[in-house]
């Protein structure tokens, strides 16, 4: 049994990066219209039959309810790690045997991207992990079981996944997907995805409030790091 697992942290206190330019207010109708876009990406794939939210925001748990999925409700948070830990021991334990952990801040991502990392002919290992666009992250970590190995989640934690992986013996394939890797901390991601053009709240949102004006414009020789998907093991 496959399960796709969504940790959501306080939306109130979502996205302090983007601060110089959103408000908190704003910052959380961000954090809601991007969970909002991953949610409805989940909801198409037919191989996500089991969705798990797991957060100690009330608006995320109701989100959860209203799709139909299991609300993993906490008190609170003491980090992403251990919140995703907490609950794929707990899942493994009720006999799920894979488990995809999935941020709720990837706005770009569609059905298509989650059904390759559900049943993808590149999955002979033992776990898959797709790294942040800047190529350090971890933005989807799918482990079998769920609790193969501690998570890592933070600064460099596609590195110490790898190493938590190698520590027990699993297999651990690493792919390249530009639209999971696209997660929105930063002014410079917004820009980008707005190029992107993926329609959806985020989207919505952001040209709202004209962000596609107000966003620092490319400094002559950036490019984008946005390419093909690739994969290979470790």
């Amino acid at each position: 049994m496959i399960g796709v697992l969504l940790p959501v942290k306080s939306m109130r206190n979502a996205k302090t990066r983007l601060s110089g330019i959103l408000a908190r207010d704003e910052r959380e109708k961000l954090a809601r219209a991007m969970l909002s876009d991953v949610g409805r990406a989940v909801l198409a794939c037919a191989e996500a039959r089991n969705v798990f939210i797991v957060s100690s925001d009330p608006i995320a748990l109701d989100f959860a309810r209203e799709r139909g999925w299991e609300a993993l409700a906490e008190p609170s948070q003491s980090s992403e790690s251990d919140s995703v830990d907490r609950a794929s021991s707990c899942l493994t334990e009720r006999g799920l045997k894979t488990l995809l952990r999935l941020p709720c801040d990837l706005p770009a991502i569609d059905s298509r991207d989650l059904q390759a990392l559900l049943h993808g002919p590149h999955l002979s290992g033992e776990a898959l992990l797709v790294p942040s666009h800047e190529g350090t992250g971890t933005n989807a970590l799918l482990r079998s079981p769920p609790n193969a190995f501690p998570s890592h989640f933070g600064p460099d934690s596609r590195r110490l996944h790898v190493e938590a992986a190698r520590r027990r013996g699993i297999s651990l394939t690493i792919v390249d997907n530009p639209r999971i890797a696209l997660d929105l901390d930063t002014p410079d991601d917004l820009r980008t995805f707005l190029k992107l053009g993926t329609e959806g709240e985020t989207r919505r949102l952001l040209l709202e409030w004209e962000l596609d004006r107000i966003l620092p414009r490319r400094q002559p020789g950036e490019h984008s790091d946005q390419g093909a998907e690739s994969h290979d093991r470790t």
